[in-house]
């Protein structure tokens, strides 16, 4: 270990604490089969103080290089200016810029240390000084007496710009305290079990997770709330009259008993085991480590099943984009618009698309720059009036040539499309048969809109499509949503999900099997609500999109799934594998049975 610390500090430049980087440290704590540690270990790191960030451009982050740009010009000065005679002084002076850079270095490791993922770099916002908002978060964290609490830990400052939602906020600040939460308590904080508040305990006004941050801010600490959520009570002006920058205290609430005891219930609530049937939820004098070694005996002994057969991972990832101050007029482009017409039979969920010759023309704004990317699209900004969206474009199909061409991304976008308006009728489906059957489910599940754009006139720059007159760019456009990403294992949602993917295998006549669900929490119509996206599918003539893998996929998904609660009262059916004779079911059937083996786990 002594090794790899000393590795560690060689390997950057400006890096001089003693301890390993964040990449290093990541992946010490992640099996090597692991899809996680695969990807930390592809992860880009910065040459001069090892920050590891999976949009990296370049060999430095953008601190490093501005230090390096710094550094560079001081050199510069000091040599053409200084005679020859005092050579030994701009050495001298190099030495002391070399030592500030160090320092600087060692400030930002100290925050790696204390933020293992790098959220931080991801999160940085390089926006219009005057549209971002300072905030600070702490984590209040309730004992097992009723009337006490435990003081106040920082779990962080940063920059947000006011359209920020606060749930990224809340992922954020998770991220910090996980750190040591994760090795105290042995289970990790998840987003939906803890409450972000206001500082000073006090609760947010119509919920925290949907709002954004300028709403929040204009409603709590400018509005007529102020007087009693802003603990700013004068109004203190910096050296020269300079106005402190907005800013917002926050709080994580965690009532740690009500944790581990909510955990408890919903692995109870989950399985009908005998061993779930004698347990009694509540603490004992021991206290709250008595409590955690009850619930880690209870997760041994049960068979409880997780979403881990479908992956809930995180697409969207937050971009930080390379100008500070004002927007320049140059990272947006105007172009003009058609949508498509996207129809979907009520009876038969058979969608078809069109592009009307007679469609209207819309102007819109779109970024150049890359906002987010994910595995195989790359996603923009975009406006259309005063409506915000994102923009998605294939950069990858996995086809043969380097390049993907206009018309292989327009099928990939159409297949895309038509998998989000399918899930989309699926879940009406499954909703119905779940009232018809009386069963309890999650409701507040929606799929995400979506349509297809494409730009006409002259290809834009930001599609990276050659010039020539033949070619159309088409793009997949989403409203705009926040990042935050909920994983639901155990919970009524994480179920209704599993239970739903069931239904969708068993409704399409075993044609078509949903996998990678993803849901982002949003407000829709005043309802806190989840959002469905990115919808990947897996058919048995692999031709529902990119990333289908036919029959190998479908398998994959039958080997994985268990069935809940959910799925026996639904008395959705048995499930087999299937085998590539003529698309046909094999007579090899899942050890367990959807119904009466549920029922006796």
């Amino acid at each position: 270990m002594a090794k790899m610390v000393l590795a560690a500090v060689a390997s950057f430049s400006t890096r001089t604490s003693p301890s390993l980087c964040a990449k290093c440290q990541k992946l010490s704590l992640l099996a090597e089969s692991s899809d996680e540690y695969i990807t930390w270990k592809n992860m880009k790191q910065c040459s001069g103080c090892g920050l590891a960030w999976k949009h990296l451009s370049g060999t430095l982050c953008g601190r490093c290089a501005s230090a390096s740009d710094v550094a560079s010009k001081a050199q510069t000065i000091l040599m053409t200016t200084l005679p020859a005679s005092t050579q030994s002084t701009a050495h001298l002076a190099k030495i002391a810029i070399d030592t500030s850079q160090q320092s600087r270095a060692h400030t930002m490791d100290a925050r790696l240390n204390k933020e293992l993922s790098g959220i931080a770099a991801a999160k940085a916002n390089h926006c219009d000084a005057e549209q971002t908002i300072m905030v600070s978060v702490g984590c209040r964290i309730k004992g097992r007496k009723s009337k006490h609490e435990n003081a106040v830990i920082d779990s962080g400052t940063g920059t947000w710009a006011r359209d920020d939602y606060l749930s990224e906020i809340l992922v954020h600040a998770l991220s910090t305290l996980n750190t040591d939460w994760g090795k105290n308590h042995g289970l990790d904080l998840a987003i939906d079990k803890v409450e972000l508040r206001m500082a000073g305990n006090c609760k947010i006004i119509d919920g925290p997770v949907p709002g954004t941050v300028g709403e929040v801010y204009d409603h709590h600490i400018t509005g007529d709330l102020a007087a009693f959520y802003n603990h700013e009570k004068s109004k203190k002006k910096k050296a020269g009259g300079m106005k402190v920058p907005p800013h917002m205290e926050m709080e994580v609430y965690v009532d740690k008993e009500k944790l581990f005891l909510k955990y408890l219930k919903q692995l109870q609530s989950a399985t009908s085991s005998s061993n779930s049937s004698g347990l009694k939820c509540h603490a004992h004098a021991g206290g709250d480590s008595l409590l955690c070694f009850v619930l880690f005996l209870f997760l041994a002994k049960i068979n409880f099943t997780t979403v881990d057969g479908l992956p809930l991972q995180l697409s969207f990832l937050r971009s930080t984009l390379p100008f500070t101050g004002s927007i320049q007029s140059s990272t947006f482009v105007k172009i003009s618009l058609q949508r498509a017409e996207a129809f979907c039979d009520a009876a038969t969920g058979q969608v078809q698309i069109a592009w009307l010759s007679d469609a209207a023309f819309e102007d819109g704004l779109l970024n150049t720059s890359i906002f987010a990317e994910g595995t195989t699209k790359k996603v923009h900004q975009l406006s259309i009036g005063t409506t915000l969206f994102v923009a998605k474009q294939f950069y990858d199909v996995g086809s043969v040539g380097p390049i993907v061409t206009a018309n292989e991304n327009e099928v990939g976008l159409s297949n895309d499309l038509i998998r989000l308006k399918s899930a989309s009728w699926f879940l009406d489906k499954f909703k119905s048969y779940s009232k018809d059957k009386g069963v309890e489910i999650a409701k507040d599940i929606i799929v995400s809109e979506g349509f297809l754009i494409r730009e006409d006139g002259p290809v834009s720059t930001a599609s990276g499509l050659p010039p020539p007159s033949n070619n159309v760019a088409v793009w997949l456009v989403e409203p705009r949503r926040t990042t935050a990403v909920f994983k639901y294992s155990g919970t009524l949602i994480g179920m209704t999900l599993h239970a739903f993917c069931h239904f969708v295998f068993d409704f399409s006549n075993h044609k078509l099997v949903l996998a990678d669900l993803q849901g982002s929490p949003m407000t829709v119509q005043g309802k806190e609500t989840i959002v469905l996206f990115d919808i990947m599918t897996h058919s048995p003539t692999s031709d529902s999109g990119v990333g289908d893998f036919g029959l190998e996929g479908i398998n994959k998904f039958i080997d994985q799934h268990k069935c809940n609660l959910v799925c026996a009262g639904l008395k959705l059916s048995q499930i087999k594998n299937l085998v590539n004779d003529d698309n046909e079911e094999s007579v090899s059937d899942k050890d367990e049975t959807n119904g009466s083996d549920t029922a006796d786990k």
